[in-house]
């Protein structure tokens, strides 16, 4: 496999190109990043008070600067050309969701949608969409596939009946791992690829699939307790991969073919398919040169 970190910064540059505007981003060593006059213009300033809101309250901090690991103060997450907040905002804002084929829509969509089910942070979806029949969630990439993702879950999500404890022990690599998480220790269980049909760390990030799951099934279950029904849902992972890339015989082209093989795998794996029954899993991408509003013309659905 490529070294992705060379792989993602060729992506972002390439991302970065293909806006053809270089007098919108910095000078400096974030230099995939919109100055900050042109992210306050292009985005804050435009942004609905509610979206505004629902964003600064979540967990990934993506308006503000911060600080990286190093301690240098980095610009917001969002600013980013490469960041798939921004991504999402932008395609999902406006659009009226036909090409997701999501229809009878109830509630506005919703960003940064909280789906409380453990002590802590909880699991975060990019956009909800709550229609008459179905609730939609969409978790939405731009680059997260050029990095590698392990399997790493606190214990807090094994006390219960849940997918992860449908998990052979054969595949559970390590319990009770300590792990430092912001100042604190977070025991961990770590969880072999294998368990999904995988022989390494994935492009696709299984964690977060799990506890998206499960996040999920809990909130089916609050609105089951209201309407007296299960409402079947639908988590859709949402790409953003202009079409230019699609033909490159390239590193970053191998990435992206082995993040679709990874989501087949693991969208159909048993585990998934025997325990999982109220959830259906798209995989939808927008092939347009830079981020703009999702529609039918710019997004098409993956069969897997």
């Amino acid at each position: 496999m490529a070294d992705l970190k060379n792989s993602k910064r060729s992506y972002d540059l390439l991302l970065k190109n293909l806006e053809n505007r270089p007098e919108a981003f910095r000078d400096d060593e974030y230099d995939v990043y919109f100055k900050d006059s042109v992210f306050q213009e292009e985005i804050i300033s435009k942004m609905f008070l509610e979206d505004l809101d629902s964003y600064g309250k979540g967990a990934g901090g993506e308006l503000k600067e911060h600080k990286n690991e190093s301690g240098k103060i980095q610009p917001a997450s969002m600013s980013s050309v490469g960041s798939s907040s921004r991504f999402c905002y932008l395609s999902l804002k406006d659009t009226d969701f036909k090409a997701f084929e999501i229809t009878n829509i109830k509630k506005r969509r919703v960003f940064e949608q909280k789906l409380p089910i453990v002590k802590g942070t909880p699991p975060h979806m990019d956009c909800y969409v709550e229609c008459e029949n179905e609730l939609c969630f969409f978790e939405c990439k731009c680059h997260e596939q050029f990095d590698s993702h392990d399997i790493s879950l606190s214990e807090s999500y094994f006390n219960k009946d849940r997918i992860v404890t449908k998990i052979p022990e054969r595949f559970i690599l390590e319990r009770h791992k300590a792990i430092k998480v912001k100042n604190r220790i977070s025991y961990q269980n770590v969880i072999s690829p294998k368990a999904f049909g995988l022989d390494e760390n994935p492009r696709f990030d299984i964690k977060q699939f799990l506890t998206h799951i499960m996040g999920i099934e809990a909130r089916q279950n609050k609105v089951f307790k209201s309407e007296k029904k299960i409402i079947p849902a639908r988590l859709i992972y949402f790409y953003f991969i202009p079409d230019s890339v699609i033909n490159l015989n390239t590193d970053i082209k191998m990435v992206i073919d082995q993040l679709y093989k990874e989501v087949s795998t693991v969208f159909n794996h048993r585990i998934i398919k025997d325990n999982v029954k109220n959830i259906t899993f798209e995989l939808f991408i927008q092939f347009s040169d830079h981020a703009e509003m999702a529609s039918k013309t710019n997004v098409r659905r993956i069969k897997l």
